[in-house]
């Protein structure tokens, strides 16, 4: 009743900042002292360079055996991939185990992989596990486990569930974990973006869009140099699919049957998933030939999303690179080819 009030008095820009406020402040009574130790992060990797690890595609083409010596950050299935055994330097997932064994999208994801003999055969056994699974978010835990080491940071979203798994169930005593809190209201603090300087030990205004909380929490603690990785959704045009189900082709048949088999997935997935999801062209990576499908580029509600944590990166004097494959572009982020980093990774 008080939320149909205030929204019928202020415009929905205004409503959202009043809510946001309230919930704040009910933070600081109700069971929030466990956020301070958040505090204590604040600028602890000051002027140092990360490599956030996202799960697109484009990811087959990068080597993460290159960036062992580095700062790296998964987010969500990052920790499928087969290098990523204590790899990671932190992990961020954002979800509560009840939301992850109720996400009809993950449901839906086992029945999407088709065309499964073109598929890696190990990925595909991981990740049928993963979305089959009536205990999807246990293998999030499993998989977060299996690719950090005693030293990684995890962050967790701050649920109650997320916190009595931790305690009880995995008593993950070996691993340093935090829970940060946040309302999906960045949007509505565009004019103010260059001015801000948003507290992750308190509830932060963030976004319904993982990889941009990722980043305000990373220039939260200090790097100034990112690096994204596999993150395809970017790109212009989208480069579709994940670095667990890209499509991969027989080197030994012939181009024209890999090109009319290429075709026949596009088809089919638009025809039955309506995806729009069209056949660019092959990639051939470590001997292997990867098949690359692509969406089309749109302005759209994740463009703006990315492009306001881009500002609030720049106002921070923080540097976001993109690395794109040859053949897309980066519409908002700084555009770096692997190459270019691979000779930077040298230095």
């Amino acid at each position: 009743m008080i939320k149909s009030f205030l929204k019928f008095l202020f415009n929905e820009k205004v409503y959202n900042k009043i809510i946001y406020t309230l919930i704040s402040i009910s933070d600081i009574f109700f069971l929030r002292r466990s956020n301070s130790n958040l505090k204590d992060l604040k600028n602890i990797f000051s002027n140092k360079r990360c490599f956030l690890i996202l799960s697109g595609a484009s990811l087959n083409e990068i080597d993460l055996n290159k960036l062992k010596n580095e700062h790296t950050i998964a987010v969500n299935l990052s920790g499928l991939h087969k290098d990523s055994k204590d790899f990671f330097s932190m992990y961020l997932i954002p979800n509560s185990i009840y939301e992850l064994n109720n996400h009809k999208g993950i449901k839906r994801e086992a029945e999407r992989k088709v065309f499964r003999e073109n598929l890696d055969q190990d990925y595909l056994k991981s990740i049928l596990k993963f979305f089959k699974s009536n205990k999807t978010g246990y293998h999030f835990y499993e998989i977060i486990k299996k690719s950090t080491n005693n030293k990684s940071l995890i962050f967790l979203k701050d649920t109650l569930l997320n916190r009595i798994i931790i305690k009880l169930k995995l008593k993950w005593k070996d691993r340093k974990v935090f829970f940060y809190k946040n309302s999906n209201i960045l949007i509505d603090f565009k004019d103010e973006i260059n001015e801000m300087d948003i507290d992750i030990s308190k509830r932060f205004p963030g976004s319904d869009y993982t990889n941009v909380n990722v980043l305000i929490i990373l220039i939260y603690l200090g790097f100034k140099e990112i690096y994204l990785c596999g993150a395809g959704y970017t790109y212009n045009p989208i480069y579709t699919n994940h670095f667990y189900d890209n499509y991969i082709f027989n080197k030994k048949t012939s181009k024209i049957k890999n090109f009319e088999k290429a075709k026949r997935i596009s088809k089919f997935h638009q025809d039955n998933f309506n995806d729009v999801f069209l056949f660019k062209d092959f990639v051939t990576v470590n001997n292997r030939i990867y098949g690359r499908y692509i969406n089309d580029f749109k302005k759209d509600h994740a463009f703006v999303q990315n492009s306001l944590i881009n500002d609030y990166a720049k106002a921070k004097g923080v540097k976001i690179k993109n690395i794109t494959p040859e053949g897309f572009e980066s519409p908002v982020f700084e555009k770096i080819s692997w190459v270019e980093v691979k000779k930077i990774l040298k230095t």
